[in-house]
């Protein structure tokens, strides 16, 4: 938590690698949640990214603060604002 926000939009430990339709399906899905509307503009930008051809290296990180994404962690938590890590973990 960061002044009593989230820092990250969604960690799952048991999380298995996505082919990226399926990674977007997923993002699309939580749009439509009200309980990710504080991250709505981060999971925009999300799959925008993806839908733009981009695909992500294992490992690769793409990190960004209310839908604008930034060089790494160190500007993401100097901007202050809602966060979001994108990681390929394949």
């Amino acid at each position: 938590m960061l002044n009593g926000r989230p820092l990250l939009g969604l960690f799952d430990p048991d999380a298995k690698p996505a082919k990226a339709d399926e990674r977007q399906s997923f993002l699309r899905e939580l749009l439509e949640k009200d309980e990710w509307k504080w991250q709505r503009s981060n999971i925009r930008k999300v799959l925008d990214i993806y839908e733009s051809g981009k695909v992500l290296a294992p490992g690769e990180e793409i990190w960004l603060v209310d839908g604008q994404e930034v060089s790494g962690p160190e500007e993401a938590i100097a901007k202050k604002g809602t966060m979001w890590l994108e990681v390929s973990f394949y």
